[in-house]
């Protein structure tokens, strides 16, 4: 029996090429899916799943925001496992990247074209989520092109809107909803599992493919200051400024967030999550008018909680720290996604598989994850919010890289992300 099952992983295995899975990823990075935009890519995502032999399902959750599925039918009898990554990408590769990237929007790097510089792959995407959703999705095809027989489906999914964005003041509709806004839609509509894999790069302490069973959730606050408009003549010194009010207040709140980081610390047993917390943008008066002091000033704030705290908890320990230093401002909440951490008993066949997996491929089980991979939000929370055991696994840019390497990817490793996958889905799935 054995020998048997060793039999049908590398015949698997045999199924799964470099160069199929470098032409997906570098069509998939070369079709730009910003945000928003995600329509495109999805399509051709359906029309090469098509090609492979597979069912598919096409959810238009907005406007030009497509989930592309794939789904590997079993004979019945086994769980069914979810892969689940995203296409949306960080950056569009356009001017409208500027404000946050600066110089570097020119680089690139920054653009959804994907090239190859000292045998690693570059452009926007293929870091975050390309690389990885085209190891599963390659995976996902060889699986039927082996003509293995698996008792539970294989479900593909392809989603929009993983990017955290929230919808706020001016920045209204569909192409500022992110944060699991595609793969809520895709649980809610009628795709589900048993398991599920979110295929995204878990680095370890000291080597690749760990894995997480635990993330933090995320609350994005409005803090407004207020003053008095006036014309510049007319200003005195003392007069009641929005801007100049808020300069304290960001401060304090540097402050609060290095504190806040240590308070909530969150330990589990795969790992540690350290959250964090950034003011991301500042709103006040208007840069064409600087002739008059505005009367409201605005800064916005990304804070990071771990699983099991109500996100208006941070809200009023904010809101009284604040006012307890006396500043008289205002606190809102536009965003409010929990943090969750699965059950570990319940996903000790996910673990099994993937730790059996990384040792037939790589020769050890993963070793612990860092918390670099664990600090941050992605659909992991999503599935764990509706009760289906989920682990996040996959290929990341390496314990060594260092500047423009941090956001490129071996193709080795996605190579290896594949295969890893594929022998994932034949312990879980379960052969006929």
């Amino acid at each position: 029996m054995e020998q048997q099952k060793s039999d049908n992983v590398e015949k698997v295995l045999a199924c799964i090429r470099k160069d199929d899975l470098i032409q997906l990823v570098t069509e998939l990075v070369n079709i730009p899916s910003a945000g928003g935009r995600e329509g495109p890519v999805g399509e051709h995502i359906l029309q090469w799943l098509k090609l492979q032999g597979l069912e598919t399902v096409r959810q238009v959750v907005a406007e030009n925001r497509i989930n592309a599925i794939g789904i590997l039918r079993g004979s019945g009898g086994g769980p069914s496992l979810i892969f689940n990554g995203h296409t949306d990408t960080v950056y569009s590769g356009s001017e409208e990247d500027a404000p946050v990237l600066g110089l570097e929007v020119l680089k690139p790097e920054s653009q959804p074209k994907l090239f190859t510089k000292g045998n690693r792959l570059y452009g926007e995407g293929v870091y975050n989520d390309k690389g990885n959703v085209s190891a599963f999705l390659i995976a996902g095809a060889a699986l039927k092109k082996s003509g293995v027989k698996l008792k539970g489906d294989v479900i593909l999914t392809a989603v929009v809107g993983e990017i955290e964005r929230a919808p706020i003041g001016q920045y209204q509709g569909p192409l500022y909803e992110g944060g699991g806004h595609g793969t809520r839609y895709l649980l809610g509509h009628g795709i589900t599992s048993d398991y599920a894999i979110v295929a995204e790069s878990s680095q370890g302490e000291k080597g690749q493919f760990s894995l997480t069973w635990a993330l933090p959730g995320a609350v994005y606050l409005k803090v407004s200051t207020f003053g008095e408009a006036k014309y510049t003549p007319r200003i005195d010194h003392g007069h009641p400024h929005a801007i100049e009010r808020m300069a304290p207040v960001i401060e304090f709140l540097r402050r609060w967030g290095m504190e806040y980081e240590e308070s909530r610390r969150y330990e589990f047993a795969g790992g540690v999550i350290i959250p964090k917390v950034n003011v991301g943008a500042i709103e006040g008066g208007l840069p064409y008018k600087p002739n008059y002091s505005p009367a409201v000033c605005s800064v916005y704030l990304d804070v990071r909680i771990p699983p099991g705290v109500e996100p208006q908890q941070i809200k009023t320990e904010l809101e009284e720290k604040l006012r307890g230093q006396g500043f008289d401002v205002t606190v809102s909440m536009y965003r409010s996604n929990k943090g969750y951490e699965a059950n570990v008993e319940r996903i000790q066949p996910l673990v099994q598989a993937v730790t059996q997996a990384r040792e037939y491929l790589l020769g050890s089980p993963p070793d612990r994850i860092h918390p670099h991979w664990t600090n941050t939000w992605n659909d992991l929370n999503a599935f764990l919010e509706v009760g289906i055991p989920t682990i996040k696994c996959g290929a990341s840019p390496g314990l060594q890289v260092k500047g423009d390497e941090r956001m490129s990817m071996d193709p080795e490793d996605l190579l290896t992300a594949a295969r890893l996958y594929a022998i994932a889905a034949l312990k879980i799935c379960g052969i006929s």
